[in-house]
């Protein structure tokens, strides 16, 4: 493994709570770090339920679009449209707007 410098700066009053908390558990500051950078890219290639959630959206979307089911954008806003006078109109009847 080749290892490189990696330099940043930090608040010196944070930097001086996270050596003595790494002291405080027998570890560098350095490790702690490494650990720290470990963890998070392992978190980062886990999948979310919300990326597990979206690749399901994309696939039946994808699926849809295949089998031809899909609708033209002009008959969307049209149906949108619809939908936001269908909005207004009921928030006045009930008072809302």
């Amino acid at each position: 493994m080749i290892e490189t410098t990696f330099t940043f700066r930090v608040d010196a009053r944070l930097k001086a709570a996270f050596n003595a908390a790494a002291q405080s558990n027998d570890v560098t500051a350095a490790q702690l770090l490494r650990a720290a950078m470990r963890d998070y890219l392992a978190k980062q290639s886990e999948e979310t339920p919300y990326d597990a959630w979206i690749k399901r959206k994309i696939a039946r979307s994808r699926a849809a679009i295949g089998a031809g089911r899909t609708i033209s954008d002009t008959d969307m806003k049209a149906r949108f449209d619809a939908l936001c006078r269908a909005a207004v109109a009921r928030a006045r009847r009930e008072s809302v707007l």
